[in-house]
């Protein structure tokens, strides 16, 4: 059995030797960190993984992907994660079926405040600052990485000479409506 990998307090890292890892997984022991110090961190998923993101998030294909970042101290207990995505992808568009390109780079801000509580009542308004997170003992920049993906992904992703008549013939349901 594999330990998932772990930022250590005491990893030695800088903004030109981030601690890196290959996978999908990276643990963010917030409360185990120094407070005094920052730690630089990127993650480059192997083949193996880019392969499993691609089949994730229904992608073509997932030629290169990186999350890059930097965990500094914030207020009285707190940290700020501020990191950049960058991708390429090859999505199916959504008309002809054919392979559509994509160039994906989106900063990336998060802050873990130790005031800060989830919502408790069943219908809430969402806050100014969306970067705000509870203060948790552990995070998983894997699924910040898998998050900021979903959300930067072309929604209808559409071949520059893609016309709505080219669109497949669809069989089923819809087209008996």
């Amino acid at each position: 059995m594999n330990a998932r990998p772990t930022l250590s307090p005491h990893a030695q890292t800088s903004s030109e030797a981030p601690f890196v890892v290959q996978g999908l997984t990276l643990d963010l022991p917030l409360q185990r960190l120094l407070r005094r110090r920052r730690y630089w961190f990127r993650i480059e998923p192997d083949q193996q993984a880019r392969a499993s993101l691609a089949q994730e998030f229904d992608l073509l294909s997932l030629e290169a992907i990186s999350f890059e970042a930097e965990l500094t101290p914030e207020g009285a207990g707190g940290w700020r994660l501020v990191g950049r995505l960058e991708a390429r992808v090859e999505q199916a568009c959504v008309v002809t079926g054919k392979p559509v390109p994509s160039a994906i780079a989106v900063a990336v801000l998060r802050r873990y405040l130790p005031d800060y509580g989830e919502p408790t009542a069943r219908e809430v308004e969402l806050p100014d600052d969306l970067s705000l997170e509870p203060l948790v003992p552990l995070v998983d920049a894997g699924a910040i990485l898998r998050e900021e993906l979903s959300l930067a992904l072309p929604d209808w992703p559409r071949a520059d000479d893609a016309e709505a008549g080219d669109a497949p013939e669809r069989t089923g349901f819809h087209n008996e409506l």
